[in-house]
């Protein structure tokens, strides 16, 4: 792990996509190792013996707890965009239903394709995401925390803080890239029913505080 320069924690549905073809762009295929799975906070491999020698970026659907283990702040940098909650779950809602039309799809998500919106809010594990992944690290001592919806200027903020740069007609690509993913997905859709959009608010309170708590150090220290 001595090689080890940076950790995104990918939180699902926030422009994450296109931030690894940014860090694969950057850093290499071989020097980007990806580590992506089902469960928010599910048992899984310890991720410091999955990682291949000369990785430089580690990138994946993990929490800051599965990962703190092997986080140096004096040697890491530790990044992650976040969302507007409702948006980041209506969309994830949409993208488990098309998955789930998939061949990669499991048996239970292939089971669950015609559940409706509300039955998927009804999972405590799609609940207050943005706070389970940032959990066990003072959002002030993350050293990028990125808005999905501001995709494009962050993006060069992020990168400066890297150390890195891409030409100016890749970062322009990249960001149209991620702008026509957002436009045409999730499928237009009619505004939630206010009792499920009010409960929606009051499911995600953890999400809510959080956002807001990134929104102030956003603003002091120049991320906006």
């Amino acid at each position: 792990m001595e090689s080890l320069e940076a950790i995104f924690v990918h939180i699902p549905k926030t422009a994450g996509v296109t931030l690894r073809q940014v860090l694969t762009d950057l850093y290499g295929p071989s020097a980007v190792f990806l580590s992506y799975h089902r469960k928010v906070e599910g048992i899984r491999p310890d991720i410091a013996q999955s990682v291949p020698p000369g990785t430089r970026v580690l990138a994946g659907h993990f929490t800051f707890r599965q990962i703190e283990h092997l986080y140096d702040p004096r040697r890491h940098k530790i990044f992650t965009f976040v969302r507007e909650p409702l948006a980041r779950f209506v969309s994830y809602y949409y993208h488990l239903k098309r998955h789930a039309h998939t061949t990669q799809a499991t048996r239970i998500e292939k089971a669950r394709k015609h559940e409706p919106l509300w039955i998927y809010a009804a999972n405590p594990f799609y609940f207050n995401v943005i706070h389970k992944y940032t959990k066990g690290l003072d959002l002030d001592d993350w050293n990028f925390i990125g808005r999905q919806e501001t995709f494009d200027t962050d993006l060069p903020k992020l990168l400066d803080i890297l150390g890195q740069d891409l030409p100016k007609k890749k970062k322009e690509s990249l960001c149209k890239l991620h702008f026509n993913a957002n436009r045409t997905y999730p499928p237009k859709t009619r505004p939630l029913a206010k009792p499920l959009n009010s409960w929606l608010k009051i499911i995600n309170s953890k999400d809510r505080k959080v956002l807001a708590q990134i929104d102030l150090i956003r603003s002091k220290k120049g991320w906006l």
